[in-house]
């Protein structure tokens, strides 16, 4: 706990940053991925990485920062999916030409880089790994290994998240877990009725660690949390989206449309694995086709909110639930 409470960020006001771990040894993950992380450390050079997991919140981007802050590296951090052409081609080359001041190797970290129109910009990114794998190595993070170009692959390690291999490695994450919430939640004064609530909440959410902790300072704003909390965030979850849907109210639709805007793909990814259970089968080629041609629309369509509102809409109208 001590060492621990030495990386905390009290800057940051959002927990998950404030408590985002900076080490590989504070990272939550079974532990035979921690010991390819821990061997990459040992060598002291960090190889091309792929980091996949299907899941967000499963650590990938704390995992990047954290192999290159233990190995004190000379790093670049982009979001894959906002910047444009003209880093590769200036920004990219630029930072991993030049060498750093105490001659340590340079890494430069792509996170999600399967979005977006990511094909043309991993197809400029190629030739800069092999132009520059003496002096920079690359780590990138994505959803869906698919969505990588074979030669980028090719060229990485990849390490997949969130794939646990038996129920021993699963109890033993969410063991990891418990104990960094119950850390944070004390270290944050905030007083906890029932041990078993965190355990629900834990279970519920898993593996998205992100989304527990947003959920956590949310409901813990009062400096403390009850039994009250599993009804309000069965509501402020995708649950509530099923439940609207069944009941047809559109006006509900509408405002979780406003709040999934902004985290749409991960959304849309959810809400077709939640409803695939949940509907009828004769129900299952629609539900497939109006979220597969909502997804086409990403990154066309001039109002992502409008988009997501039309395709509840249609999930609505169309869909027959068990």
């Amino acid at each position: 706990t001590g060492d621990l409470m030495k990386k905390i960020d009290l800057n940051e006001h959002l927990w998950i940053q404030r408590y985002r771990p900076q080490t590989v040894e504070d990272l939550i993950a079974p532990e035979r991925i921690k010991k390819i992380f821990n061997a990459i450390i040992q060598s002291g050079r960090i190889p091309n990485l792929l980091l996949v997991s299907k899941q967000p919140g499963t650590g990938k981007t704390s995992f990047a920062k954290a192999l290159v802050n233990d190995l004190g590296a000379d790093y670049m951090f982009l979001n894959g999916s906002e910047i444009g052409i003209d880093s590769f081609r200036n920004e990219i080359p630029q930072f991993a030409a030049t060498k750093s001041i105490d001659g340590k190797h340079k890494v430069i970290i792509i996170d999600e880089f399967d979005r977006g129109n990511a094909i043309d910009k991993q197809k400029i990114l190629r030739p800069l790994m092999e132009q520059f794998s003496k002096s920079c190595s690359f780590i990138i993070t994505a959803n869906d290994a698919e969505n990588i170009i074979n030669p980028i692959k090719s060229r990485c390690e990849t390490i997949e998240f969130a794939d646990l291999v038996d129920e021993t490695e699963k109890q033993d994450v969410i063991k990891q877990i418990f104990k960094r919430i119950v850390f944070i939640l004390k270290n944050e004064n905030v007083q906890v009725t029932d041990a078993q609530i965190i355990r629900e909440l834990v279970n519920k959410f898993f593996p998205d660690i992100r989304q527990l902790i947003g959920s956590l300072q949310k409901f813990g704003r009062s400096g403390v949390i009850d039994s009250s909390i599993l009804s309000a965030i069965q509501n402020d979850s995708i649950e509530g989206v099923i439940s609207a849907l069944k009941s047809k109210k559109f006006n509900e639709l509408k405002v979780y449309a406003q709040k999934y805007a902004l985290n749409y793909p991960d959304f849309l990814r959810e809400l077709q694995e939640t409803l695939y259970k949940e509907i009828q089968p004769a129900s299952i080629p629609d539900l497939l086709t109006i979220i597969g041609d909502s997804n086409r629309q990403y990154n066309l369509v001039a109002d992502l909110q409008i988009e997501l509102t039309y395709m509840l809409a249609q999930l609505m109208l169309t869909l027959s639930f068990k």
